[in-house]
């Protein structure tokens, strides 16, 4: 009798976090949210907990993007998908490690704007970058600026890129995002975010990898790219700094062109 007892045994939940995480990933592409829910619920450890919100959020903005592609995204929908988004905020706010607690708010803001819900957007983001200056964590407000510009929402990553200190940091990250952008087809993205470059050294070396890009596809917009890189490189003040993306700028350029080693003149580089 024991394997016909163990047929009609009721199914176990799951125990651990891990079981109920992948119980969540399984609801979600389901598009179940309100059982994904009901098992975050029961989630007990804090990293699990931000996954499992991270999980829903993500599926969220699956479910928005694909019933607006299929013309399906109706009032109703959009309205259901709106108090599962809400429901997360509960769950945000017993996160007790502030950095997750941050990013967690930070993806519930994303999803509110996708689903035209600006004030819940606003007041979500509002909390994230809170805790972040409350912490006093430029690195929190960088991945905010991050999932932002991610995301397509520019005008409020360019507030948020307001709140960091530490400026050289978000210049680096912002040089590397333009990149990221610019060789996944999203120039659009690239070019906002370029512009918010405010270092002359890390808006040029951002320009030279996209020549780089460019190099085997288009060689004349890959001369364009690095000639608008040589007019910044002329204002960057700090010599050696100027001096290395020069060379980097010319051997690019004489590869592309096939030119050999271009000549350099040192005096314009004093």
């Amino acid at each position: 009798m024991g394997k016909l007892d163990e047929l009609f045994e009721p199914e176990k939940e799951p125990e651990r976090d891990s079981d109920r995480i992948e119980v969540i990933e399984e609801l979600v592409n389901q598009w179940e949210f309100k059982e994904a829910l009901k098992e975050l619920d029961r989630v007990k450890l804090v990293p699990n907990m931000f996954l499992g919100l991270r999980v829903i959020v993500r599926g969220v903005l699956t479910a928005v993007k694909e019933s607006m592609k299929e013309g399906k995204l109706n009032e109703d929908i959009r309205k259901a998908l709106v108090d599962y988004v809400e429901s997360l905020i509960p769950i945000a706010n017993g996160i007790t490690n502030l950095r997750l607690k941050a990013l967690a708010f930070a993806d519930i803001s994303v999803a509110f704007y996708m689903l035209d819900e600006n004030l819940k957007s606003d007041l979500a983001l509002k909390t994230a970058l809170n805790i972040a200056t409350e912490i006093g964590d430029d690195d929190i407000t960088v991945e905010i600026v991050k999932t932002l510009i991610d995301s397509g929402i520019l005008a409020k990553a360019a507030y948020a890129m307001n709140l960091v200190r530490n400026r050289k940091k978000l210049d680096l990250i912002l040089s590397q995002l333009a990149v990221m952008f610019y060789a996944s087809g999203e120039q659009e993205k690239a070019e906002v975010t370029l512009q918010h470059i405010e270092s002359r050294f890390h808006r040029a070396n951002a320009l030279y990898y996209m020549a780089s890009i460019e190099a085997s596809r288009d060689q004349e917009k890959a001369i364009r790219l690095l000639d608008a890189a040589f007019r910044i490189v002329e204002e960057i003040e700090n010599p050696v700094l100027r001096f290395e993306m020069f060379l980097k700028l010319t051997e690019l350029k004489s590869k592309i062109t096939g030119e050999g080693s271009t000549k350099i003149d040192f005096s314009e580089l004093q």
